[in-house]
């Protein structure tokens, strides 16, 4: 028999909500409360009911009452104009964040599951989206634990991964654009987030696939579980969990790291499922790749706070890493950055000593990417992102031209240092570890 707590209000005549409560449990649940979310047009107080009603803010009550009843689910018996969309969705995030089913009449959500696969501690690091910085956040954090003597193994998961978990050990090729066809020629998507970790990271790292990801950030078709025991085959001391786009890793973490942009509308943080991701997060960075918006990023920390008092919150830019020197020389720079990064982009190699720069801006238009390519001033070195467009058109445009062609990646430049961010996570990771014995 599944524990019940059911949400009830103030326009419903209270003998109305007992024939419900009767009929729940009929169906066979064990109501064990209800959250009285107010309203007054049928009664003037909270209603007497046969079960113990909790009142009071709304998320604050089905918040204490969830963690003092423990129960399998929350059944919604309330309607507008107590509880509008937006304040359902806020109750909904509520109690996935917590392992609660939430239902209602015509709907459902479960809480997304994250099986334990491993006993090796691990961080989990997601987006709110496609290209918000998270896998430059993992290559960012798994560099620097490198350094401290760590070893470490990530395991990614993508709609271009492969069928079968595929590992790439630390230094097994160089970051060249040459090594990204190498591995394209083998069959390999060399455009994975697992190639760009193994490039820049330059740690062991696993790749899979994933098709598909619910509201929740749940996917359920992957092969993520083996790829997790590929990399314990490997023998690292920690492993990083890497989302996909919105994806959230299906497995359990002992930290998570939440990454968005800058430009990302608020009310997808605290409006539909954004606060579920939110009260996951141990800590958010907020990526804003020229620094300059500072008034956004207070707004954002507002809303984040507001949500999850608890977490860390962190603002990032980019520095541009190239794989070759670019002192003197023309440079061409391919890569997915909106139009408004170019000014970034262009300062970033000219402090490094480039001559003169071009930047595209199309690397995920492949029609237009060729167009733009074809109508590129000369250059005499093109630097492009680790993407399938950069082995597939870039570089054949490059070597038909005599052209030398490298690899540049986005570095994120974590406010206050990387240090900063993992320290927050390894905080987190010693609360937990005793939970892993």
């Amino acid at each position: 028999m599944q524990r019940c707590l059911v949400l009830i209000d103030g326009q419903h005549y209270p003998p109305v909500v007992e024939r419900a409560l009767s009929a729940l449990a009929s169906d066979g649940y064990q109501i064990v409360g209800a959250v009285f979310l107010g309203g007054t047009e049928k009664t003037d107080r909270p209603p007497d009911l046969s079960v113990p009603v909790v009142v009071g803010d709304p998320e604050q009550a089905l918040a204490d009452t969830i963690d003092a009843l423990a129960p399998d689910v929350v059944i919604d018996l309330s309607d507008e104009p107590v509880l509008d969309h937006r304040k359902r969705f806020a109750l909904i995030s509520l109690a996935l964040a917590r392992n609660v089913r939430y239902q209602g009449a015509g709907y459902r959500f479960d809480p997304p599951t994250f099986p334990r696969l491993t006993d090796i501690p691990a961080v989990a690091v997601s987006g709110t989206g496609k290209r918000t910085g998270k896998t430059a956040v993992a290559i960012e954090l798994a560099r620097y634990w490198r350094d401290t003597g760590l070893k470490l193994a990530i395991v990614t998961m993508g709609r271009g991964g492969p069928a079968l978990p595929t590992v790439l050990r630390a230094g097994e090729f160089t970051a060249s654009i040459e090594g990204l066809a190498e591995l394209s020629a083998l069959g390999m998507h060399a455009a994975s987030d697992y190639v760009e970790d193994a490039v820049f990271a330059g740690v062991d790292t696993i790749g899979t696939f994933r098709c598909g990801a619910g509201i929740s950030g749940e996917t359920d078709i992957h092969n993520f579980a083996a790829g997790v025991s590929a990399a314990e085959l490997l023998g690292p001391e920690r492993m990083i969990f890497e989302g996909s786009g919105t994806a959230l890793p299906p497995a359990e973490a002992q930290a998570h790291v939440l990454v968005m942009p800058v430009d990302i509308d608020p009310g997808y943080l605290d409006g539909y499922l954004g606060p579920f991701r939110v009260k996951q997060a141990t800590a958010v960075v907020i990526v804003d790749p020229d620094q300059q918006s500072v008034g956004r990023v207070g707004r954002l920390r507002q809303v984040l706070s507001d949500l999850n008092p608890d977490m860390k919150v962190l603002s990032a830019g980019y520095e541009l890493e190239p794989s070759l020197p670019v002192e003197g020389r023309r440079v061409l720079a391919v890569t997915t950055a909106p139009e408004f990064a170019q000014d970034h982009l262009t300062s970033d190699l000219s402090r490094l000593g480039a001559s003169s720069v071009e930047v595209i801006h199309s690397l995920s238009d492949r029609t237009r990417l060729g167009d733009d390519l074809a109508a590129a001033a000369t250059t005499d070195l093109i630097l492009v992102e680790v993407k399938a467009a950069a082995v597939d058109l870039v570089l054949p445009w490059a070597s038909s031209r005599g052209i030398e062609a490298g690899l540049i990646h986005n570095r994120v430049a974590v406010a206050g240092g990387t240090g900063e961010l993992a320290r927050v996570v390894d905080r987190r990771l010693g609360d937990n570890l005793v939970d892993l014995a």
